[in-house]
C-alpha cells in the first residue's frame, strides 16, 4: 500500500508568514508582576520551564506568578496540577505571601486578633481569584515527570551548586527543554535566571 506524502513547502507558506512577521498581531501575554517578574512570559501556547534544587521555591514562584496574573487580568483562568502538595497547602502559602504573615502561623492555625487586618487583606485577595483558579485532583497518571538534575562540584560529587546549574540541569527532560519557550533556574543567592538557547 502506497501512502501519499502530506507536506507543504516553505515557499507555499512564506508570503503569509512574512506578512504576519511584518504586520501581524503580537502574541497575547499576561502580566504576572512588576520589575524582574515582568520578564516571565505567560500566554496562550507558551511553555515556561522552572527548575531548581529541592526547596528552592519553584512552587512558590510559580504560584505567585499564577495568582498575580489572575489578579492583574480579571478574565484569565488557570488550572494547577501539583503532585506534591494539596491545594490547601498551596493556598496557605499564598495567604502568607499576600497577607504578609509568617507562614508558620497560618500552617499551624495560630492566628489571633492582632493579625486581623493583614489576614483579611490576604483572604480578600485570594477570594477575588478563587472562582478562576482550579486544581487538578488525583490520581495523577503522567508517565514522565521531569526533575532538575544535580551538577558536579569540584570534587566530582553531586551538588545543587547554583554556579553549575544550566539548561542541561533539567534531568531527563529533553522534550520539555526542546518544547519550552523559556526555561528558568532558581538558585540560592541569585535571581532567577533565564536559560537562553
Amino acid at each position: 500500500m502506497t501512502t501519499k506524502a502530506n507536506y507543504t513547502t516553505a515557499a507555499a507558506v512564506f508570503d503569509g508568514w512574512r506578512d504576519d512577521v511584518l504586520t501581524g498581531k503580537a502574541p497575547t501575554l499576561y502580566p504576572c508582576g512588576t520589575g524582574e517578574l515582568e520578564r516571565f512570559e505567560l500566554g496562550p501556547g507558551l511553555v515556561s520551564l522552572v527548575g531548581g534544587a529541592p526547596g528552592s521555591g519553584k512552587t512558590a514562584l510559580t504560584m505567585q506568578l499564577v495568582c498575580d496574573a489572575l489578579t492583574l487580568t480579571p478574565t484569565l483562568r488557570a488550572v494547577v496540577c501539583n503532585v506534591e502538595m494539596p491545594p490547601s497547602v498551596i493556598l496557605d502559602r499564598q495567604l502568607a505571601r499576600l497577607a504578609g504573615l509568617d507562614a508558620t502561623l497560618i500552617r499551624n492555625r495560630k492566628l489571633d486578633a492582632s493579625h486581623g487586618s493583614k489576614l483579611d487583606a490576604g483572604l480578600d485577595a485570594l477570594e477575588s481569584i478563587a472562582d478562576r483558579l482550579a486544581f487538578v485532583r488525583p490520581p495523577f497518571t503522567l508517565e514522565n515527570i521531569a526533575a532538575v538534575g544535580r551538577t558536579k562540584d569540584r570534587q566530582g560529587r553531586s551538588s545543587y551548586n547554583a554556579d553549575g546549574l544550566n539548561l542541561a540541569s533539567f534531568r531527563e527532560s529533553s522534550e520539555l527543554e526542546f518544547g519550552a519557550d523559556s526555561a528558568w533556574l532558581l538558585a540560592p543567592g541569585f535571581h532567577a535566571r533565564r536559560c537562553d538557547r
